[in-house]
């Protein structure tokens, strides 16, 4: 990839491209990449004539691309490079997260889903993990009774998460929830449809700012068609959607 000569004109398109298939703003594209909006900017301008290689390594680590996403294929490779990528694209979930401080976030945010997920991959130390081990542990089997609880336990219940989660933010670290649908597709029949519970545990500052987190599916599941969807609203000039 180092060695190719990238296509300013084409870059901009793949990059702009890619941001509003996952319904993302420029400022969202950057944060996940760990990058400046302007960066961002001047990519989709198609006037950056060296784009930096490092920067597209960023955004693909980012996005669980490959590089090749970003170089122009030849006429006869390129749509079975274009399915490839939409393939990609299919598996991977945008999820606006919540940092979870108070009770009526708590309830705002979590209800029975058909599984639970967590990432946890930004706790290092071990006496930590456990914490988080137990909180995961117990979210689980809320969301197991959830359906059964009359309006008073779920309150109880989201102040003593809470209280969890203030013990675990004297420990560094914090939780922020969200959710996604996953679909299974078969020959015949109707899709299978999970809705998905998510909690990220991360360093209490980089919590504070994370508003959307890429979750990549497994296996044969992959987003729904009307969550992948743009919403129908135009880009103002900053390339915002």
């Amino acid at each position: 990839m180092e060695t190719m000569e990238l296509d300013p004109e084409f870059l901009a398109q793949q990059v702009r491209s890619l941001r509003k298939k996952l319904r993302l703003t420029q400022e969202n594209l950057a944060d996940l990449a760990g990058i400046t909006s302007r960066t961002i900017q001047h990519l989709e301008s198609g006037r950056e004539r060296r784009p930096d290689v490092q920067t597209l390594r960023s955004i693909a680590k980012a996005l669980g691309i490959g590089l090749d996403y970003f170089a122009k294929a030849a006429r006869e490779e390129e749509a079975r490079h274009n399915a490839s990528i939409e393939r990609a694209l299919r598996r991977m979930a945008m999820v606006p997260v919540t940092h979870i401080r108070t009770a009526a976030e708590f309830l705002n945010c979590f209800d029975q889903r058909h599984q639970l997920r967590f990432d946890h991959t930004a706790i290092a130390d071990d006496d930590t993990m456990e914490f988080v081990v137990s909180i995961m542990s117990w979210l689980s089997d809320l969301s197991d009774s959830w359906p059964d609880t009359s309006l008073p336990d779920r309150l109880d219940f989201a102040k003593r998460s809470i209280e969890l989660f203030r013990d675990l933010e004297s420990r560094g670290h914090s939780c922020s929830l969200g959710h996604y649908r996953m679909q299974r597709r078969f020959k015949e029949g109707p899709p299978l449809i999970f809705s998905v519970g998510f909690g990220i545990f991360l360093p209490n500052e980089q919590a504070k700012e994370m508003k959307l987190v890429l979750v990549q599916l497994e296996d044969s599941w992959e987003t729904l068609e009307a969550d992948r969807a743009l919403p129908h609203a135009q880009e103002s000039d900053n390339g915002r959607v």
